[in-house]
């Protein structure tokens, strides 16, 4: 099937695409980013009586069991100043293009609560050296109380990265006032993301939080070719980055999106589900 750009403007809603019999989207026709966020409803009274004049409430988008090919912008984009509380991505194949388009991109100033991606692949045919994700600043008009309860939590787990953010930092974060972050990145393959060796430590770039809480465990690390795994746990990510599986990652054909990988690894290890 055919798309142009998804507009996702019911505020407070939860929308779902569901590809639930094994559905292949073609956006290669679409020059725009796949999902486009306009909130229609400004974000609602706090406890604490403060408004925020700006920003938009949108609480969940959901991405599951499809395959989109030919994207040539962003996966997701903020094009008001929302608040998405909980993106998903699911058993689900996204390319993304060759060129510096992010696969979330919320540099509009606003920001995305709780990622979540599980069972799925997100790779570039080419160099994709754009970053993972990427946020503004998050609202100054909020009460301090109410901003210190904002969470920024990345769960991504058994999934497959493949030339993306190459030569960045794998996330991009320009925000204040940003506490409560929290990174889950178990059971996962990155073959020529992030900077060689430095995954893991530019998933909290630029964040105000310097001890965010950590959960990493049992990824595989491949940069051009190699092994790049114990760099991973070089310096300051020696203390959270645990149990990297060795080994080079070789896909069958890549250049079509064929993921079917022989994985050369170490006697004893095992490759992520």
């Amino acid at each position: 099937r055919s798309v142009s750009a998804f507009l996702l403007n019911r505020s407070s809603d939860l929308e779902i695409i569901n590809g639930a019999a094994g559905a292949t989207i073609d956006a290669s026709g679409n020059a725009k980013e796949f999902i486009s966020l306009n909130g229609s409803t400004q974000y609602v009274k706090l406890a604490e009586g403060v408004y925020d004049a700006s920003h938009f409430d949108v609480s969940a988008v959901t991405i599951k069991d499809v395959k989109i090919t030919g994207l040539t912008g962003s996966v997701i984009k903020d094009n008001q100043k929302t608040l998405l509380g909980t993106l998903t991505i699911d058993n689900s194949v996204i390319e993304m293009p060759a060129s510096n388009k992010q696969v979330i991109d919320f540099n509009g100033k606003g920001y995305v609560g709780n990622v979540v991606v599980s069972k799925s692949t997100i790779y570039s045919k080419g160099v994709n050296n754009g970053y993972f994700a990427q946020y503004g600043s998050r609202p100054n008009n909020f009460s301090e109380a109410y901003r210190a309860n904002f969470k920024q939590l990345f769960d991504i787990q058994n999934s497959t990265f493949v030339s993306i953010a190459k030569g960045q930092n794998f996330c991009n974060f320009s925000q204040k006032g940003t506490a409560n972050n929290g990174y889950t990145l178990k059971n996962n393959i990155f073959v020529d993301c992030g900077k060689n060796g430095q995954v893991i430590q530019g998933i909290n770039s630029n964040q105000k939080s310097t001890t965010p809480a950590w959960d990493v465990d049992g990824n595989v690390f491949n940069w051009g070719g190699a092994d790049v795994s114990a760099a991973e746990a070089d310096g300051t990510s020696a203390s959270y980055v645990k149990n990297s599986i060795a080994g080079v990652v070789t896909f069958k054909d890549a250049a079509n999106g064929d993921f079917n990988y022989n994985f050369a690894a170490a006697p004893g290890s095992t490759v992520p589900a």
